[in-house]
C-alpha cells in the first residue's frame, strides 16, 4: 500500500511537471510577442530602477520568481515557450548554445505561481506602458536596439 501510494504521488509530480511546461509551450506565439514590447515598455520607463525588460529582449530569457532556490530560476525561453535554466546558454550566447531544460523539481514550484506563466496577462501588461508618449531620442534608441538585436513581431533566437 505504501509502495503504491509512494510510486502514484510520483507519478503525479511528473504529470504536473508536464502540464506545466505543456501549459507554457501552448502560449509561444503569445511569448514570441514579449521581447519587442518590453523593449517598447523599456524605453518609456522613466523610473529609476532597473527593469527587466532588458534580459527579456537583449537575451529572450524571463525568468520566473516564483522557481527561484539557491541561485536558480527557472525561465521562459520566449522564442519556443519552453521552461529552461538559462543560466548555461546566457553564459555562452554569442555562440547561439541551447539552453537546457529546467529541472522538474524547480518546475514543480510554479504550481503555486501559475499567474507567472499567463503570457495574456503580461502582454495586456505591457502594451498598457506602451500607451506612454515616448520622445524623439528615445524612439531613436529604441530603433537601434531593435535592430541590433533583430527584433521583430516574432522572436526568435539568433544563431
Amino acid at each position: 500500500m505504501e509502495k503504491d501510494l509512494k510510486r502514484e504521488i510520483e507519478t503525479g509530480g511528473r504529470d504536473l511537471v508536464g502540464k506545466i511546461r505543456d501549459y507554457s509551450r501552448s502560449q509561444v506565439e503569445l511569448w514570441q510577442q514579449v521581447p519587442l514590447l518590453a523593449l517598447e515598455a523599456d524605453v518609456r520607463d522613466t523610473s529609476d530602477h532597473i527593469s527587466d525588460y532588458g534580459r527579456w529582449y537583449s537575451y529572450g530569457y524571463l525568468p520566473l520568481h516564483g522557481s527561484y532556490v539557491n541561485d536558480y530560476t527557472v525561465a521562459v525561453d520566449l522564442a519556443t515557450g519552453e521552461l529552461v535554466n538559462p543560466a548555461p546558454a546566457l553564459y555562452v550566447s554569442a555562440v547561439g548554445s541551447k539552453p537546457e531544460l529546467a529541472r522538474d523539481e524547480y518546475v514543480l514550484r510554479l504550481i503555486h505561481k501559475l499567474e507567472e506563466l499567463d503570457a495574456q496577462k503580461l502582454i495586456d501588461n505591457l502594451k498598457e506602458q506602451v500607451q506612454k508618449p515616448i520622445d524623439a531620442d528615445d524612439e531613436q534608441r529604441k530603433e537601434k536596439i531593435k535592430q541590433e538585436l533583430g527584433l521583430t513581431e516574432r522572436y526568435q533566437r539568433r544563431k
